[in-house]
């Protein structure tokens, strides 16, 4: 169901192909993930201290039961992301994650990580934001994000997106058949502590938990 013409998508590619060199085991994936803006939905506000939360979600269409990809520790992941319609992301008070997750019904156990993760959002063939981040760490699937702080915490508009990342830790090869692309907003007033951000970097692990639940319940239809 569910989240594409680069500037600096040449230099993410380009880092791809450096890191692959270096490794005669990597392997460079190109992924192109589709979804519908309607299929989204906002979870409710929570508020941890003095921080308020505030959460969107989507299921994407491209990895199914039909359509699996396998990546190991090393590989490179080019993801490709195209929505039905602009999507706007919100400003934050504090700061704006974005991230997408990749997972599969069965998965290694253990932290996964991501490096060089390199994300780049389009309205049209025009490049409206551009973020990065050394690494994300989640487990249960493969995690990819980048945070926006102040002054770059502005609400944007995309109709696509293309990110890129290394898979820097995991510990057995994978077979992923689901993505899903989140947003969190971090609300006044006080930053929050690292460790809350590690919780809520990406903000998709109960997304992820919540689609293998319902896909083996009949599917992504009752998702929204």
């Amino acid at each position: 169901m569910l989240v594409k013409p680069f500037l600096k998508t040449s230099l993410a590619l380009a880092a791809a192909c450096t890191l692959w060199a270096g490794s005669a085991q990597a392997t460079v994936h190109n992924i192109n993930l589709s979804g519908v803006v309607a299929d989204g939905f906002y979870h409710p506000p929570f508020t941890i201290g003095a921080t308020t939360f505030s959460q969107w979600s989507i299921g994407l269409s491209g990895l199914d039961g039909m359509n699996t990809l396998e990546v190991a520790q090393g590989d490179i992941v080019n993801v490709t992301v195209t929505l039905d319609q602009l999507f706007t992301v919100p400003a934050s008070g504090i700061l704006t994650s974005f991230g997408l997750g990749l997972g599969g019904q069965v998965f290694p156990v253990g932290d996964t990580a991501t490096a060089n993760n390199v994300f780049d959002f389009f309205n049209g063939m025009a490049l409206v934001k551009s973020g990065n981040s050394g690494s994300v760490t989640s487990s249960g699937q493969i995690p990819a994000g980048v945070i926006f702080f102040p002054p770059d915490n502005t609400a944007f508009s995309f109709d696509s997106l293309f990110a890129s990342f290394e898979i820097s830790d995991l510990s057995a090869p994978a077979t992923l058949d689901y993505s899903v692309m989140s947003y969190t907003l971090f609300n006044p007033a006080a930053v929050p502590e690292p460790t809350t951000w590690a919780m809520m970097i990406i903000g998709f692990g109960g997304v992820g938990a919540l689609m293998r639940r319902r896909r083996r319940d009949g599917g992504l239809a009752a998702f929204a």
